[in-house]
């Protein structure tokens, strides 16, 4: 019996490093996400290739990977580089800059985005060996993707910016589509990307 269970010990022990590890790897992965200041990759697309459903289309795809894992808001004015290589497909990714530098919270988004952005479909033609400037567009999609919080409700946005403490109180969550929902306490609530704030009572 002592046995199975040093087994068991060290099976639970070898899944809780390689749960650290895989952490570890995310935390890491900032290494590929350097200043667009130092970024050089390819040209802008042209007008009639940006302007392009398709191309739209494809910005459209990126952008949301990046953006469900930023619960639906980037900050105004940080630049979003995506580099689209030779056959099509992302290559290298940039954030921030010298002048507007990206958070650490912004930052570990973005780079939990890389593998899905990489995994993306291929480019349309005619962005192959250029960079795609993603910061207004995510911008656009942000702004339009948040919704106004009803009277006396409490935004979710610094209870995900920050470790969360949880709290006994039931709470209201609130939808981005308006929807609600009671929730064990806020930081729960707005462990749901879709949740966009709360109130401090049952529904």
């Amino acid at each position: 019996m002592r046995s199975a269970s040093s087994q068991s010990t060290r099976a639970m022990l070898g899944a809780g490093l390689l749960a650290a590890a895989g952490l570890f790897a995310c935390i890491t992965s900032y290494d590929e996400l350097p200043l667009c200041g130092a970024f050089d990759w390819g040209a802008a697309a042209t007008r009639d290739c940006a302007d392009s459903d398709e191309v739209q289309a494809y910005q459209a795809r990126l952008a949301h990977e990046v953006l469900r894992r930023s619960q639906w808001e980037y900050p105004a004015g940080v630049p979003l580089h995506v580099g689209i290589d030779a056959r099509g497909r992302v290559g290298p990714v940039c954030v921030g800059s010298p002048s507007r530098e990206a958070g650490w919270s912004t930052r570990d988004r973005v780079a939990a985005s890389l593998l899905f952005l990489r995994a993306a479909p291929a480019a349309p033609a005619c962005l192959t060996g250029t960079t795609l400037d993603l910061s207004s567009f995510l911008m656009e999609r942000s702004a339009s993707a948040s919704a106004e919080l009803p009277l006396g409700a409490r935004s979710c946005r610094g209870l995900r910016d920050a470790a969360c403490t949880s709290r006994l109180e039931q709470v209201c969550g609130v939808y981005r589509d308006g929807r609600r929902r009671s929730f064990t306490n806020a930081c729960i609530a707005c462990s749901d990307d879709a949740v966009v704030g709360y109130f401090e009572l049952p529904c």
